[in-house]
């Protein structure tokens, strides 16, 4: 059994929000703006 590090598990969950993102067309600074956060959060 492979033990995740925590770069590993933000990988994932980055590219699960920048595919969610591009698949409702939504920009990065779109969706910055309606969670209150800087884009170099995103």
């Amino acid at each position: 059994m492979t033990v995740l590090q925590k770069k590993d598990i933000l990988r994932v969950i980055g590219k699960k929000i920048q595919v969610a993102r591009l698949n409702k067309n939504y920009t990065q600074e779109y969706v910055a703006e309606k969670i209150d956060k800087s884009t170099d959060i995103l």
